[in-house]
């Protein structure tokens, strides 16, 4: 049974459902080791303005302004 439909027919609401087993691992590393969690974040968002996946996003100027990125 897929984690939705699972989350969906429940008597009672569940908290942090993940969908994929990537989506269990962020949440476990999240919980057990936070500050881990947050480099991983941090790099990850990085290593994305580098690449140029927020070029075009009006909303994210701030976030290339301080990656050094005024695309």
């Amino acid at each position: 049974m897929s984690a939705v439909v699972a989350a969906v027919t429940a008597r009672r609401a569940q908290r942090d459902v993940a969908t994929t087993r990537r989506g269990q691992a962020g949440m476990a590393l999240a919980r057990h080791a936070p500050s881990l969690a947050g480099r991983v974040v941090r790099r990850t968002v990085a290593a994305r303005v580098t690449a140029g996946a927020f070029a075009k996003a009006p909303l994210a100027e701030g976030l290339r302004r301080r990656h050094g990125r005024a695309d």
